[in-house]
């Protein structure tokens, strides 16, 4: 089965239109308030350019996903040491774009993401990165990354293998081969990294640390996604658990921010994040 993107919108239907008006605008000469315009559109990718024709859902075209491009030879490539690598890389591919402000209080962010689906269906569309976010009335720096899994190359970007532009099908399918390989060569069982320990002063993170009160995660480009959702969201957070006899648990929940340090939890039933938390009220 084919995994799902990791952002995701499910905004309803009736939302739909407006969020893309307000994306997007009916006028195709009108700019919008922080300057994603038609030019902005264009220059960001010619293939998306139709990002800002009208609105109204394209039903009955087809939908082709976007072909990407050979990526440079100086492109990184897995395993990649960051996220930032991998974005590179993605970029590298011609499967991201980039918006250096977005008005997320008029759900632009929602719409283009709608509008590009529309055009280019769930598994065509491109990464997407918005370097500064309207919430709430204030500008909150970035960035803010979507969809950064779900156009078909992406797995094999991700396990270091050459995607071939317009092939995606044939991407994906190699992938899953790949993986299969794998399987078949390590007892059924996919091949496992030894642990190389870095130094905190050489690693790539925790370059900014706070704690107490120093904590404030509403400071974060964290947010509503659709119009419909009861407030903000981090939609793709990495979340650790641990139960004494299921062990330590790493998932990729939604969670909602519900205050400066308190976030509501979201894992699914038969999730092991699930299943802890029952455990837990035992």
């Amino acid at each position: 089965m084919r995994p799902r993107p990791v952002i995701k919108f499910r905004a309803e239907n009736k939302y739909r239109r407006k969020c893309m008006a307000d994306a997007i605008g009916k006028n195709k000469h009108t700019k919008s308030v922080n300057g994603v315009d038609r030019r902005a559109f264009i220059a960001a990718s010619a293939g998306l350019a139709a990002l800002t024709a009208a609105c109204e859902s394209p039903e009955g075209q087809p939908k082709t996903p976007l072909a990407g491009k050979t990526a440079a030879a100086t492109a990184p490539t897995a395993p990649f040491d960051s996220i930032r690598d991998y974005m590179a890389a993605l970029e590298a591919h011609g499967l991201l774009m980039r918006f250096p402000e977005i008005d997320q209080d008029k759900y632009e962010a929602t719409g283009l993401f709608f509008r590009a689906t529309d055009l280019y269906g769930m598994y065509g569309t491109p990464a997407m990165i918005f370097e500064k976010v309207k919430i709430d009335g204030n500008w909150i720096d970035g960035p803010v990354m979507a969809n950064t899994q779900g156009h078909w190359n992406t797995d094999s970007i991700a396990f270091g293998l050459t995607p071939e532009p317009r092939e995606h099908y044939k991407n994906y399918r190699a992938v899953k081969a790949e993986m299969k390989k794998l399987l078949a060569a390590n007892n059924g069982k996919y091949p496992e990294i030894t642990p190389n320990k870095v130094e905190r002063a050489d690693a790539p993170c925790k370059e900014v640390t706070l704690e107490g009160d120093e904590i404030d995660l509403t400071k974060f480009a964290f947010m509503q996604t659709n119009p419909a959702d009861d407030g903000r969201y981090i939609n793709s957070a990495s979340v650790f658990t641990s139960d004494p006899e299921m062990g330590p648990n790493y998932g990729t929940y939604r969670c909602a921010l519900r205050g400066p340090r308190h976030l509501g939890f979201n894992p699914e039933p038969n999730q092991t994040g699930y299943k802890m938390i029952m455990a837990a009220k035992k």
